[in-house]
């Protein structure tokens, strides 16, 4: 049996992995050699002390460093090379970017205090959701999104000795977070003669946070719709709650025809307009002849939400 007293191992054993012909270090690390005496790329220490590469590393197809790869990070999307110029811009960089340019947040996923994996932040891209049926509604806030718009608009009202009126729209632009409820609940338009629309409303956190006003009808107290004078125009805004989540708004009041249309002649017409039209588009007021609706009619709310 042979025996390797008095024999240096880079003598024996050619492929052997050891320390030249040392002990490894109590603290920090020493380069290894093969049997030969040749200087490998690993760098070993005790229990405790790590482990190092000098030069390039592969593992699960990626070779480190390369232009996929910066920081550890990858920042390939497609075709497309995202490059690195600071760690500072590692998440943005590593985020996705749509065809115009656009930043979508990314989906980081962190294991035992690494970065393993980023996503496209799955339903977190641009989108829209509507709701035109009349009553509750509810969106939760997908992954990614941190901002939505919003616009509301409330139902039209029916007319009589003048046409309906329409409902007022909200526009406006709401900070949210992932898994955020946003419920809404849209006005249903006049039906009856003379009858007004119905507000519509938003909310998040279970509180009303922006309200759209319905058209009015035309029997305001003070005002004697017989002589053909217009009722007031439906407005909106938020409240004090939805001023914590909403950071600009817009209202854009209800048409208010104020046509008088009771007459013996043959007066007649069409609603008032809104932001989407007159009726039936969403939120229009209905059309009149001779204090009889007629023709089109006044128009739901409606809530419709981007991201």
């Amino acid at each position: 049996m042979s025996t390797l007293k008095g024999v240096y191992v880079s003598e024996a054993y050619q492929g052997l992995i050891h320390a030249n012909k040392t002990k490894l270090p109590e603290t920090g690390k020493s380069v290894m050699y093969d049997g030969s005496g040749q200087k490998s790329a690993l760098s070993l220490g005790k229990d405790g002390q790590g482990a190092s590469i000098s030069g390039p590393f592969e593992a699960d197809g990626f070779k480190y460093p390369s232009r996929d790869l910066q920081f550890g990070i990858p920042v390939s999307n497609g075709s497309k090379v995202l490059t690195l110029s600071s760690a500072s811009q590692l998440f943005k960089a590593s985020g996705v970017y749509d065809e115009d340019g656009t930043y979508v947040n990314p989906t980081i996923t962190i294991t035992d205090g690494l970065i393993t994996n980023i996503a496209s932040g799955g339903s977190g891209g641009r989108g829209m959701v509507s709701f035109t049926q009349v009553g509750a509604g509810s969106w939760t806030v997908p992954v990614g999104v941190t901002s939505i718009k919003f616009i509301i608009t409330g139902a039209g009202s029916q007319g009589r000795n003048r046409p309906g009126n329409a409902g007022a729209t909200v526009i406006g632009y709401m900070t949210v977070k992932e898994g955020n409820i946003i419920e809404c609940n849209v006005g249903r338009r006049g039906i009856a003669t003379n009858e007004p629309g119905e507000n519509t409303t938003l909310s998040i956190a279970g509180q009303i946070a922006a309200v759209a006003y319905g058209g009015e009808s035309d029997d305001i107290t003070g005002v004697d719709a017989d002589l053909g004078i217009a009722s007031q125009a439906a407005t909106g805004g938020i409240t004090a709650h939805g001023a914590n989540y909403i950071n600009s708004f817009l209202v854009i009041v209800g048409g208010n025809p104020g046509v008088d249309t009771h007459g013996d002649g043959g007066e007649e017409s069409s609603g008032g307009a809104g932001y989407w039209g007159s009726g039936p588009a969403p939120g229009g007021g209905g059309s009149t002849h001779r204090k009889v609706p007629i023709g089109l009619g006044p128009g739901d709310g409606i809530v419709v939400i981007e991201w």
